[in-house]
């Protein structure tokens, strides 16, 4: 994340505890936090096994970074607008098992609204990364038989 993108999350989850996470900076985070504001490359599959929802990263400028890890997991799942390169992501929305989120207060509507007594829909979530398996293969083979003709 480039420092201007993190500031504009920082001020997005204004309202919201927020610890800011850097290389070696856990320590840092504690159970008064609400949020963990996470700019470190190869944590999320271990961070998405201790959450309860995760603002997947990307999209609001460019493109949705994988949503697939933390769908999984089960977890409440947004992401910003700039998702359409992402089928995985484009499905997710269309089964209402994500939310696309614009701005900080659209955000904060939607995270003080989720139901924390009942977990997000883990079945539904699963079936939808189920439903993904095998798209590589899927795409191989279409592209073989493209060659083979």
């Amino acid at each position: 994340l480039s420092p201007s993108n993190i500031a504009t999350m920082q001020k997005m989850l204004e309202g919201l505890r927020v610890c800011h996470v850097s290389q070696g900076g856990y320590e840092r985070a504690h159970a008064n936090h609400e949020v963990l504001l996470v700019d470190v490359l190869g944590d999320l599959p271990e961070l998405y096994g201790c959450a309860h929802l995760a603002w997947v990263g990307g999209a609001m400028h460019y493109r949705v970074h994988n949503v697939l890890e933390p769908a999984c997991w089960g977890l409440y799942l947004c992401f910003g607008p700039q998702f359409q390169t992402s089928q995985e992501a484009k499905a997710l929305v269309e089964q209402e098992l994500a939310r696309v989120i614009h701005n900080g207060p659209e955000f904060f509507q939607w995270y003080k609204n989720l139901s924390w007594t009942t977990h997000p829909p883990h079945q539904a979530l699963w079936q939808a990364v189920v439903e993904q398996k095998g798209a590589s293969d899927r795409i191989m083979q279409e592209i073989a038989a493209t060659w083979q003709k």
